[in-house]
């Protein structure tokens, strides 16, 4: 009976060991219908279970725990995406590339006087 009892034991722990082995956490989904507004609001689609978002602009990273972020220089072209970040998940794929293209506003013509 012993025995048994033992082969019991021993044949949950193994079943336990190998259905924990694959414990990798959920990949959170990559953000989505990024879009930027004429004052230099960038938006995107919430993520589920998201917490926290990096906005990348060019080579620079910005951290924003809401689904959008101002950009404080609109005086150039610039390309951004945006990943999405939670505790117990993995992070997200960096979002599409999307480019802020620049264009200056004409000047008025000075009168004459």
């Amino acid at each position: 009976m012993k025995k048994v009892f033992i082969c019991i034991i021993t044949i949950l722990c193994v079943a336990v060991t190998l259905c924990s082995c694959d414990n990798k956490p959920k990949t959170l989904d990559t953000p989505t219908e990024l879009a930027i507004s004429d004052d230099g609001v960038i938006t995107w689609k919430a993520v589920e279970n998201a917490t926290s978002y990096v906005v990348y602009i060019d080579e620079f990273e910005f951290s924003t725990e809401t689904n959008s972020y101002t950009v404080a220089d609109l005086s150039k072209s610039f390309n951004y995406a945006v990943k999405a970040k939670a505790d117990g998940y993995q992070d997200s794929e960096k979002s599409e590339v999307k480019t802020y293209n620049y264009v200056p506003k004409p000047t008025p013509p000075k009168d004459d006087v």
